[in-house]
């Protein structure tokens, strides 16, 4: 589903960026731009497109990686020297080319998902999106994923906006590659989370079973593996992975509905569970929440019983409204 190009953006940049050319002044002075939230949300757009342009070419089994290394050799010197990246260069070629894809896959920049693929959304309910290959996706609400109907036959690609839940299936000559705005997930047969809301700055990935290898769409170089237990959390702001051991299951409490909280801050649980219910949490107007924890788990209850359980522990009748 592609959305409408915001042209204020540096499309030379952009294509710096993404190709690794940029200086590292350019990469600071990028950084700080990013801090306005407008600019943030542009950038975070032209993310998306790009992102469904690699899709839309791998869809078309053009080996993509070939075509930005054909683009780099015309942009040679004889003497192999490179030639300085500005409007000339692999730069102007790489800008030339994503505006020229997304213009072509775009031309009146209607909501659409290009031919042969599938686009599946999701509002205020959780869909279950069963794949060609047998892989299965459990879709948050708020969130849509985009695949092919067919997967080609050396890799399966699909795009992810918002959080969901993938069970694939093994295939180690097929990788299985998730792209989100920010980051890019790699996976041969595996179980885990994906959490990347639009105009975020955080994504996170967090496995359950099997390795995933997550890395930044702005330096692939910057990559982490994870194994079973593991979790990364990307930081836009700083373009950083950090690695770390999950404590507990919460991460997938939006779909098996399944809590724990050990010593928890209460504004933290809150936050959760609104978000596991669709709901708001009204506390109770002269309740204060100070520093106040929590220690309780819920398997499968219902939001009326989660509040009747905060009112036994603090005395105080804890009401919510659906979302």
């Amino acid at each position: 589903m592609m959305s409408k190009i915001n042209t204020s953006m540096d499309w030379e940049l952009a294509a710096r960026i993404f190709s690794g050319e940029a200086s590292k002044a350019e990469r600071n002075n990028f950084k700080e731009w990013l801090k306005h939230e407008e600019n943030l949300a542009e950038w975070n757009d032209i993310c998306k497109n790009m992102s469904e342009v690699e899709f839309a070419l791998l869809s078309q089994k053009i080996d993509v990686e070939q075509a930005w290394y054909n683009v780099k050799q015309k942009t040679k010197l004889p003497d192999n020297r490179s030639i300085r990246i500005w409007r000339t260069g692999i730069v102007a070629a790489a800008a030339s080319v994503i505006i020229a894809v997304i213009m072509f896959l775009n031309p009146s920049d209607k909501t659409t998902a290009p031919a042969n693929f599938a686009l599946s959304q999701t509002s205020d309910s959780i869909q279950q999106v069963g794949l060609d290959d047998g892989s299965r996706i459990d879709l948050n609400r708020n969130s849509s994923i985009q695949y092919p109907s067919l997967f080609a036959k050396d890799k399966r690609y699909v795009t992810l906006s918002g959080e969901a839940f993938f069970d694939i299936a093994a295939d180690r000559n097929r990788p299985f590659i998730i792209n989100t705005q920010q980051i890019k997930i790699s996976v041969v047969g595996t179980a885990f989370n994906v959490k990347a809301l639009p105009n975020a700055s955080l994504n996170e990935v967090c496995v359950r079973e099997g390795k995933v290898l997550v890395s930044s769409l702005l330096h692939p170089h910057n990559s982490v593996e994870l194994a079973a237990g593991d979790k990364a959390i990307f930081n836009m702001a700083d373009n950083s992975l950090t690695k770390m051991k999950l404590t507990n299951n919460n991460y997938i409490a939006w779909k098996t509905r399944e809590i724990t909280f050990k010593n928890e801050k209460l504004i933290d649980a809150i936050t959760l569970i609104e978000e596991v219910y669709n709901v708001s949490v009204i506390v109770p107007e002269k309740f204060e929440m100070g520093n106040k924890k929590i220690t309780a788990t819920f398997d499968k209850y219902t939001i009326d019983h989660i509040m009747r359980v905060f009112g036994g522990i603090y005395g105080d009748d804890f009401e919510y409204r659906h979302n």
